[in-house]
């Protein structure tokens, strides 16, 4: 291209660019009538805890702890638990937080508080040995609130003794708590002791038609122009995702910019499958079926960690009773099949399972263990 034919060009594009006209992804977006501010997973999720009432699913699990707390309201006596069991991603803090806020919403009055498990092991600012718990346990013998929600059980490393130290100063009412699957097969025992399971509230994945209709309601939430998704996008989604809400959405948004880089006019099936590849879930069966039950072990016990950094390999000797060159292997071979991802941290590395593969692993686990017997 001649010199002057170059310099044309150059002109023309700097011009392009002053119009707005940028083949940015956020242009994109925005001509294929997506508000780029809302096309985030963050976004998308704080708008259903906000508006609990476009949910797509937990019809059944809403109805079922609602018969609960009414019976409890009637007579107002003895305690019911209805904890909630689902994956990472599957929504047990929306299902949560529906119950919140339809509580709250009600012409008769219902006395209900939403506790987060995660921060009862919190120091009180300025009080170097009393916790947060010791405080709300105080608070909550006062105000005898007719139902509790406690969400995130499972971040709680004493959680037997905060939710028994919680239930002796009520003494009655209505628990409602959420766990991964794990988490509460290893502290159900400890718990019943003094707080019995009333009826234990299953948060399944998706079924194919529940997909559908999350991601046309995703679509309602970033389209400025109330857009209808393609109709061949919500096959893809519900098979790479396996029905996992949180899965599903993220891939949604994925598939999008995947789109946009492989200069397609929207996102089709083939934008879905290399979004699927990025996030590390295409295949997934497969290597989660080729994996030994050594392996398997190591990935329950690295979910069972509360470190957020991960797990130590030094960790796992004790509980596997295996020598460290074992572990190591089984480490890298976790590694190297996608499962896991390290991050050193002075002398030590912490192994964690990556966000993506997550509830994947957790419906393995579930499926190989049997949970739920």
């Amino acid at each position: 291209m001649p010199e002057l034919e170059k310099f044309k060009r150059f002109k023309e594009a700097l011009e392009k660019g002053k119009l707005g006209k940028i083949e940015s992804f956020e242009f994109w977006l925005e001509s294929n009538g997506l508000n780029p501010e809302k096309t985030s997973y963050n976004y998308i999720t704080n708008y259903f805890l906000k508006n609990p009432h476009n949910i797509v699913n937990f019809e059944k699990e809403i109805e079922t702890i609602a018969e609960f707390i009414g019976f409890y309201l009637k007579n107002k006596e003895n305690t019911y638990h209805l904890p909630v069991l689902g994956v990472s991603g599957s929504g047990k803090t929306t299902l949560l937080v529906a119950i919140h806020t339809f509580l709250n919403n009600l012409d008769e009055k219902v006395d209900v508080r939403f506790l987060e498990a995660s921060s009862f092991g919190e120091v009180i600012e300025g009080e170097e040995e009393e916790q947060y718990l010791l405080r709300l346990v105080d608070e909550l013998s006062r105000a005898t609130p007719h139902v509790l929600v406690i969400d995130s059980c499972d971040r709680d490393k004493n959680i037997a003794y905060s939710l028994k130290k919680i239930h002796n100063s009520l003494k009655k009412g209505v628990f409602i708590t959420s766990w991964s699957p794990e988490k509460w097969i290893s502290f159900q025992d400890l718990i019943e002791e003094f707080l019995t399971t009333s009826k234990e509230i299953i948060v399944e994945p998706l079924n194919r038609n529940e997909i559908k209709d999350l991601i046309i309601e995703v679509f309602k939430i970033v389209s400025e122009k109330k857009i209808e998704p393609p109709a061949e996008i919500f096959g893809p989604i519900f098979e790479f995702s396996w029905g996992v809400p949180s899965t599903a959405i993220k891939l949604f948004l994925t598939s999008l910019k995947e789109a946009f880089l492989k200069q397609k006019k929207f996102i089709d099936d083939e934008s879905i499958e290399s979004a699927a590849r990025k996030m590390g879930i295409y295949g997934i069966a497969e290597k989660l079926n080729n994996l030994s039950d050594q392996q398997l072990l190591i990935l329950k016990q690295i979910l069972m960690s509360y470190d957020e950094r991960g797990i130590r390999p030094k960790q796992l000797l004790n509980v596997l009773n295996r020598d460290k060159s074992t572990i190591s292997y089984h480490l890298q071979s976790l590694r190297s099949e996608g499962f896991l991802t390290v991050d050193k941290i002075g002398r030590y590395s912490f192994y964690r399972i990556k966000d993506e593969l997550k509830p994947f692993v957790q419906l393995k686990i579930m499926e190989e263990v049997d949970f739920y017997a």
